[in-house]
């Protein structure tokens, strides 16, 4: 069965609140419900994705074990992510331009986005590396921040109106 068939949209949507239910009761109990259970989770559904990131960030350490394994899972989905991003194939700016205004993409055509996103805004290939450096465009809004920040000594131009707006003074 295709993974975004019609019947296999439709089975995916109907195990969606019983997984959602064993995850959150993972979180309450503390219970490690496992790797492929997670994994599962997260290629399947968008939704489930958040719901596992807060389970593997509520970790509060409690106890060793399942705080290595929690830790371990962050991590394991992290690179599973970077990965993704990296290896789908290439788009053109109209591809991505038309995909911007679609009301839903498959999760193959997110990663192509996001591909295209980051190749075209550091000019480069793009590895696993760079999107784990890129942090979901963060990277390039604290350098484009920073370099506003040391473009100008007192205050800055907002970039759709002629209002100078002063900058915050630096305690040391």
């Amino acid at each position: 069965m295709l993974k975004w068939s019609h019947d296999a949209i439709t089975e995916r949507s109907k195990a969606c609140p019983w997984r959602m239910e064993r995850l959150k009761m993972a979180g309450v109990l503390k219970d490690n419900p496992g790797f492929e259970f997670l994994a599962e989770c997260w290629n399947d559904d968008p939704a489930l994705q958040i719901v596992v990131k807060k389970l593997v960030a509520k970790d509060n350490g409690s106890d060793e074990g399942t705080s290595r394994w929690m830790k371990a899972a962050g991590i394991a989905i992290d690179e599973e992510h970077y990965r993704k991003v990296a290896n789908p194939k290439d788009i053109d700016r109209r591809t991505y331009n038309s995909r911007q205004h679609q009301d839903y993409l498959k999760p193959e055509e997110v990663l192509e986005c996001e591909k295209f996103r980051i190749q075209d805004t550091y000019g480069m290939s793009v590895t696993p590396e760079l999107v784990e450096q890129d942090d979901g465009g963060r990277l390039i809004k604290n350098r484009t921040y920073a370099k506003t920040l040391s473009n100008s000594h007192s205050s800055v131009t907002s970039a759709t109106s002629v209002v100078r707006f002063p900058l915050p003074v630096r305690k040391s």
